[in-house]
């Protein structure tokens, strides 16, 4: 994630496979983070794993 809380450089880790690699990209991409800060108060770019569940009916 870059400074400003925006995801970029998303990678799938494990593909299930059906499409649903890349809507989980595509959720990704759409949320906003609160961004990761120095003990001094600045806000930094970091690498962070996020797990996308799907429940299909």
């Amino acid at each position: 994630m870059t400074a400003d809380g925006r995801a970029t450089q998303i990678a799938v880790v494990k593909v299930p496979g059906k499409g649903l690699d890349a809507k989980a990209v595509q959720a990704v991409s759409n949320c906003k983070f609160k961004h990761a800060v120095r003990a001094d108060g600045h806000p930094v770019a970091v690498v962070v794993p996020i797990e996308v569940t799907f429940r299909l009916y």
